[in-house]
């Protein structure tokens, strides 16, 4: 895996621990995701196509993603209505475990908050509050003419 550099004081220190093919145009459940990243939750193996959107506010899951991973989740008891371009939708906010998957490095695992949406039919999307902001990112679109998305931590 190539790696990406940040620099501290007079030194560069290697912040990415893992990346990924950049995944455009990807068709989940009849959606298109424009950038779309792999994940999971928890220890379970299922995998995700999730909506890489760095405008979103918050990431958004189905509850079906909730009865699946037992004991993955833990509610917030906090409501929040979302307005996106599928309506109006009320969901309550979670922790959890997530894994972002990548295929040169590590997996990417940070405990995130997101909203569970009972009836979302939208895609897992991974917005910026409490999910994107949480990691370090870079997108390079030309590398291997697919592109690559880089991950590590936040400090």
């Amino acid at each position: 895996m190539s790696a990406l550099y940040k620099k501290g004081g007079d030194e560069f220190h290697e912040w990415s621990l893992g990346s990924t093919a950049l995944l455009t145009d990807i068709d989940e459940n009849g959606r298109n995701l424009i950038i779309s990243v792999k994940c999971s939750f928890g220890e379970n193996t299922d995998k995700y196509y999730a909506l890489f959107d760095t405008g979103a506010e918050w990431a958004v899951i189905p509850q079906t993603i909730v009865d699946s991973n037992p004991g993955c989740f833990s509610s917030l008891e906090i409501p929040i209505r979302l307005s996106s371009r599928f309506g109006t939708d009320d969901g309550i906010l979670h922790e959890c475990e997530l894994r972002i998957l990548v295929d040169s490095g590590e997996d990417i695992i940070l405990g995130a908050t997101v909203l569970v949406i009972p009836d979302w039919n939208g895609p897992v999307v991974f917005g910026f509050k409490s999910l994107l902001n949480k990691i370090r990112w870079a997108c390079d679109p030309t590398i291997d003419q697919q592109g690559r998305l880089y991950f590590g931590m936040a400090e």
